[in-house]
């Protein structure tokens, strides 16, 4: 190449990066998920296990996040609703008028200890195709649950 074609080609490129650059520096930022008061229990797993329930009021009904292990999770931990064979973790969204309605996805929780609050985010669809995305901040309820 010639002096004079490399010299177009490097105005080229600066003038794409710059306007790739401008073009993204003027894209919003995503809104903040607000933090949803929730209620966590302590519950049954299908098998008689010990379990724990989750349950966030939206304006529209109530999600309910089931995870069929004992509420002692130390470290940030990530869980999938109703997409394998072998559950250990199951939603439903109950809304106000209707029949609940499964619901696919994620959960994630930062930690889960008995008496002490949890948080965690949520990404959730029904098979309708309403989608639910969030993040909570659950406090323990005082429901009393015998498994077994």
């Amino acid at each position: 190449m010639n002096s004079r074609t490399s010299f177009y080609v490097l105005i080229f490129l600066i003038i794409f990066a710059l306007s790739s650059i401008w073009f993204y520096s003027r894209q919003p930022d995503p809104e903040p998920l607000l933090v949803l008061p929730a209620t966590i229990d302590h519950d049954c797993a299908p098998w008689d296990g010990s379990a724990f329930t989750v349950s966030i009021p939206l304006e529209e009904g109530n999600l309910n996040i089931s995870i069929y292990q004992p509420p002692d999770i130390k470290h940030p931990v990530s869980f999938s609703l109703n997409e394998g064979t072998e559950e250990i973790a199951h939603a439903l969204f109950l809304p106000s008028v209707g029949s609940p309605e499964p619901v696919t996805g994620n959960v994630s929780f930062e930690h889960v200890e008995d008496g002490i609050a949890v948080d965690g985010k949520y990404q959730l669809r029904t098979e309708s195709g309403k989608e639910f995305l969030g993040k909570f901040k659950a406090e323990w309820g005082q429901a009393i649950v015998y498994c077994g």
